[in-house]
């Protein structure tokens, strides 16, 4: 069995209903279980009112049952929005609210509630095509804002893991991420359309339990963010050797640093890593490269090659520009993606959506186009991450990138991780910090000197402060604002 992304059904053939599709939280489903019980799930949110107007809030954290409730969606074109059991009850109560959902699935508990009188949502714009799920990240105000991913959008996204990576059905995908942030998305739909298998990681799971799920089930294709993984650098059993089946590596959701690279290219030789790139506005991801050796001597993390019904180009290129591109090199820019799986915009948010996202065409048809806020460059056709444009700041008058900073600490021998936080004073940025995990043999004055040959003396942190591991949020993601929040309650030392 397997999901058809193109035709949006489940199809059956004679073989792989016995099939495990997920090892999760409460237990192991095969596919003929989550297909019959999906069927029966689908009938009553049905009943309840679900449909384009009104989606299904799915909450949970890494049971199959929130496999099961998609499954369930996704047949009866009914719109789901993620929410993870770790996410703040007021936070998910906005979620619910500004959703429309009329059907909450507790899948820690199997049971249904019903919000009162739910409000119809209207699609972000006037379009045929129908909405597969709603993702809600941080927005700037603090309020949570709905990404609308549609089913043209996920079929766009399918059929680009279908064709570029090598997946198989005989492939055991792992999931790292909580199923409220789009990462997820990879290794639900490579196992949704290939019929294959999906094993969850709980945020109980160690890197030793880890290890042993790989052992004991075959993972073959390693998902995460970059600052996942590195934590498993640090036990000598994260081999290839001692993990005979993992193949892949597949990155994305954040910057992936050459040493990461190295260090798991000397492990694992015979594997491939891939490096991705895109944000949840383009369904998961939209660029990738594989980190060949090549790469590797150079020293160089490109986020790669767009994928083949996509574009990639940067704000203000002319059209001969953007054709230079693809033999010569572009000016630093905002990186703008072009596509069929660039979301269908923001939920509630007109303004929003008018300033992210804008109608255009590609290749003489009709498509949309998303403002990253990504600044990045693109080399010979290659698609290289700067920064985000946020992370641009003036300091003392000079205008100061935290991307290059970080960069810069990133290639200094000795330093694994390195995290840059500007300190304000007055609503003004009065110096920059920076945090180091590394070899503390390193003096914080050894590592400014490094810095200092290859930045301009205001780019230089005035502080380096060596911290044993970082935290990571909900999203596996370094979290910037617990550190800097630890560094302002004293609780970080040089």
């Amino acid at each position: 069995m397997y999901f058809d992304y193109t035709q949006w059904h489940m199809a059956e053939c004679d073989t792989g209903r016995d099939k495990i599709l997920v090892y999760g939280s409460d237990g192991a489903v095969t596919w003929g279980d989550v297909y019959d019980r999906a069927l029966t799930l689908k009938q009553h949110f049905e009943s309840h009112g679900a449909g384009q107007s009104h989606p299904v809030v799915l909450y949970g954290h890494k049971q199959s049952s929130m496999v099961i409730g998609m499954v369930a969606c996704m047949l009866g074109d009914i719109p789901f929005v993620p929410i993870d059991v770790m996410m703040p009850a007021d936070r998910m109560a906005t979620i619910v609210e500004k959703s429309g959902a009329c059907v909450v699935w507790d899948c820690t508990t199997d049971t249904m509630t019903f919000p009162d009188n739910p409000t119809p949502i209207i699609p972000p714009i006037q379009t045929n095509e129908k909405m597969a799920y709603i993702l809600f990240t941080s927005g700037s105000t603090g309020e949570p804002k709905g990404v609308c991913i549609s089913q043209k959008n996920l079929a766009c996204f399918a059929h680009w893991i279908g064709n570029d990576f090598g997946f198989c059905p005989d492939d055991v995908f792992l999931n790292q991420a909580v199923f409220s942030f789009d990462l997820s998305v990879t290794e639900i739909v490579s196992t949704l359309s290939f019929g294959a298998t999906m094993v969850c990681l709980t945020s109980q799971d160690t890197p030793q339990t880890v290890i042993e799920k790989i052992q004991n089930h075959g993972v073959s294709v390693w998902i995460s963010t970059p600052s996942y993984v590195r934590s498993f650098l640090l036990h000598d059993t994260f081999l290839g050797e001692c993990c005979p089946s993992l193949t892949t590596f597949w990155f994305c959701g954040e910057a992936l640093p050459i040493k990461t690279v190295q260090v798991l290219q000397k492990r694992f030789e015979k594997n491939t890593i891939h490096n991705n790139y895109g944000p949840t506005e383009a369904t998961v991801a939209f660029t990738t490269v594989v980190m060949t050796q090549e790469w590797i001597s150079r020293g160089l993390v490109p986020i790669g090659y767009s994928m083949p019904s996509g574009k990639v180009f940067i704000d203000g290129e002319s059209e001969t520009d953007q054709k230079d591109s693809e033999y010569g090199e572009t000016e630093q820019g905002e990186i703008v993606l072009v596509g069929d799986s660039v979301a269908l915009g923001y939920l509630n948010q007109p303004d929003l959506t008018a300033e992210k996202f804008y109608e255009t065409t590609l290749n003489g048809m009709p498509t949309r186009a998303y403002r990253t806020g990504d600044m990045g460059t693109i080399k010979d056709g290659v698609v290289y991450y700067v920064g985000r444009a946020d992370d641009q700041l003036k300091m003392h008058g000079f205008r100061i990138e935290i991307g290059d900073i970080e960069q810069c600490l990133h290639t200094i021998r000795g330093v694994d991780v390195g995290v840059v936080l500007p300190l304000k004073r007055g609503g003004q940025v009065a110096r920059l910090v920076g945090l180091v995990k590394g070899d503390t043999s390193l003096s914080p004055h050894d590592i400014k000197q490094h810095l200092a040959q290859a930045l301009p003396h205001y780019m230089v942190p005035s502080e380096i402060v060596f911290v044993s591991d970082f935290p990571l949020n909900l999203n596996g993601k370094i979290d910037k604002k617990a550190l800097l929040s630890d560094y302002q309650q004293g609780k970080l030392t040089s």
